[in-house]
């Protein structure tokens, strides 16, 4: 059992996810503020859980949050090319939903950030535009992948 295997969650996690897509589309970065209520929201669902005797996936959950340790670690070595904000949503994201969900959210961000990457490469290229130096902000796209796999479970 995780956080993410309740309805009430789910709806939380996809508004924490509108948030912090808003904020880092208007900022490209996220309020830490945000994140610490994240990890107090998910420490409260996770004691309302053993109060309740649920059976807790820790196995999930454990790697959900090594891979986050791995976007940790890349976005240290790649100069933050990664941002550490987008390491602590996806940390916050494996401890609510564990490693498959994840995954299966990141994988589809990559997809969805791409795609939009290679429409604005061509549209620079025929603008006369150098877009080398360019950064896109991450989360946005995650909110498209996350409403549409939280909201088919």
């Amino acid at each position: 059992m995780k956080i993410v295997d309740f309805e009430v969650a789910r709806g939380i996690i996809l508004l924490f996810m509108l948030i912090c897509s808003i904020q880092d589309l208007q900022k490209k970065s996220i309020d830490l503020r945000i994140f610490l209520a994240g990890y107090g929201l998910e420490g409260v669902g996770y004691i309302y859980l053993l109060t309740k005797k649920e059976a807790i996936d820790y196995n999930e959950i454990l790697l959900g949050m090594g891979f986050a340790g791995l976007i940790f670690v890349i976005s240290f070595l790649s100069a933050q090319s990664i941002g550490f904000g987008d390491a602590h949503f996806f940390m916050i994201l494996g401890i609510a939903m564990g490693i498959r969900l994840q995954l299966e959210i990141f994988f589809c961000t990559m997809l969805f950030m791409g795609f939009v990457s290679l429409l604005l490469i061509v549209r620079a290229m025929f603008l006369g535009k150098n877009v080398r130096k360019q950064s896109i902000a991450m989360l946005p796209f995650v909110l498209p992948a996350g409403i549409y796999l939280l909201t088919q479970r």
